[in-house]
């Protein structure tokens, strides 16, 4: 972190100022922003002309700075420059917004697509609804943080639209008519749909079937009564 000495200071005076920094102020200022030309490397901008900024003790502010009184407009502005550096230099870059992973998504979706398929199969239609709400979802985070893909033959929202969004409906219209067969045909089309959007991005080794076994054994997929 940079720190300002008496040394850095004295060196950005005029050479018959330079006495100006060699009286010991009291502990607290009150600085009044003045208008002018500050260095565009500056890490805080300088305050509107009139504000009051308050500048708590530091050590060489102590042994550095004397009143604002006596100290001339040019004069002025390299030691605010200074100061308002000090609050710049402590302050934490900003945390990155986490994006997840088009893998992590995906692992969901197949999980859904798991729970949707047992949903259906059981006739447990409010499940069912709500694991192909949750699917589409999914399909949206897809769209939303991974748009492109260095190996897809279209942007991901356009395949999403062109090979998934038949299928979808079709299953939404099953649910709705609580009608099984509808359901295990759509669902069929469901998984074509993902093995073709599989096959688009070059990811066509990952092939989705049916599941054959429910892996969650710590869920009921029956309805509820």
């Amino acid at each position: 972190m940079f720190r300002p000495t008496g040394l850095t200071l004295r060196a950005a005076l005029p050479k018959e100022r330079a006495h100006l920094l060699d009286a010991r102020p009291p502990l607290l200022c009150q600085v009044f922003a003045k208008e002018g030309n500050i260095p565009a490397f500056q890490s805080s901008p300088l305050p509107a002309k009139g504000t009051k900024v308050f500048v708590p003790f530091v050590p060489f502010v102590a042994n550095y700075v004397r009143p604002f009184r006596y100290l001339e407009r040019d004069v002025f502005r390299k030691i605010a420059f200074f100061l308002l550096g000090l609050s710049g230099c402590n302050r934490q870059p900003a945390e990155p917004a986490f994006t997840p992973g088009l893998g992590e998504i995906m692992t969901l979706t197949q999980m859904r697509h798991v729970k949707l398929w047992f949903a259906g199969q059981n006739g447990n239609w409010p499940l069912a609804s709500y694991e192909l709400d949750e699917l589409n979802e999914g399909m949206a985070d897809v769209a939303k943080f991974h748009p492109t893909h260095k190996d897809a033959e279209l942007p991901i929202p356009q395949l999403i639209d062109k090979i998934m969004k038949a299928p979808i409906d079709h299953l939404d219209e099953a649910v709705q008519a609580k009608d099984q067969d509808r359901f295990t045909k759509a669902f069929d089309e469901l998984t074509d749909g993902c093995n073709s959007c599989h096959q688009a991005t070059k990811f066509g080794f990952n092939v989705v079937t049916r599941p054959a076994s429910n892996p969650y054994s710590n869920q009921v997929f029956q309805p509820a009564h």
